[in-house]
């Protein structure tokens, strides 16, 4: 939950039990960033009582923004990971189709490329030809000597 603006504030007060801060210098951002602790402490305590579900929707539905900290698991159905189509399911070699995050950011110019992650030496034979230059007789001295696993 974030409180930025007085209003946001004063949205909190209404269903959270802070009673102890509902003066008006606690309107200000100043105010409750310097008393941070002391407000943390007691909405931890009031936040125990609840589903983490239910606390950020009730949250929300008073002003107050709020969101659920998720698993990294439950962040494939997440709804607005959802609604950006985040996660693509790339074909992984080893695993089979394995979701991967997406471009955090999507540019108008610039569409996203997508590719599974190699597994571990997939691709050292093609590197060392392709890109250093090597000979088939230079590949196979550094793989006899156990340079190339």
């Amino acid at each position: 939950m974030a409180c930025e603006t007085a209003q946001q504030w004063q949205n909190l007060l209404a269903v959270a039990p802070l009673a102890a801060f509902a003066d008006a210098r606690f309107d200000q951002l100043e105010a409750r960033l310097a008393h941070d602790r002391e407000i943390d402490a007691a909405l931890e305590a009031w936040c125990a009582g609840f589903d983490r579900d239910d606390l950020t929707a009730l949250l929300k539905r008073s002003g107050v923004p709020a969101a659920a900290v998720l698993r990294p698991s439950e962040l494939y159905t997440d709804a607005q990971l959802a609604h950006r189509d985040f996660f693509k399911v790339l074909n992984h070699t080893a695993m089979g189709p394995t979701p991967y995050d997406g471009p955090v950011t999507l540019f108008s110019e610039t569409p996203p490329a997508y590719t599974a992650a190699p597994c571990l030496g997939e691709h050292t034979e093609q590197v060392l030809r392709e890109v250093l230059g090597l000979s088939e007789d230079e590949i196979s001295s550094y793989a006899l000597r156990g340079a190339i696993t």
